[in-house]
């Protein structure tokens, strides 16, 4: 039988560090998300479900630019804009 650990080779560790990356990107997009939901909550009270539908598919860069969004927004409507 073959007894080899993967972190001791080059391409072990590589992979190791892309799912690290990976894994840390969408810890940081699942947070944005949920202080996304608070302002918004916050602003405009009880969300449809169709908005949070929404939020869940959303990209980071979406996300970002929807907070920008509800500085100015005077519905919720206006949030999703671009």
């Amino acid at each position: 039988m073959l007894n080899l650990n993967l972190m001791d080779t080059q391409a072990g560790q590589d992979i190791y560090h892309m799912g690290m990356t990976e894994g840390e990107r969408k810890g940081q997009t699942n947070g944005e998300r949920g202080i996304f939901m608070r302002l918004l909550k916050k602003r405009f009270g009880k969300l449809p479900y169709s908005v949070e539908s929404k939020i869940e598919n959303a990209t980071s860069a979406q996300l970002e630019q929807w907070a920008l969004n509800i500085l100015d927004a005077k519905t919720m409507e206006d949030v999703f804009q671009n």
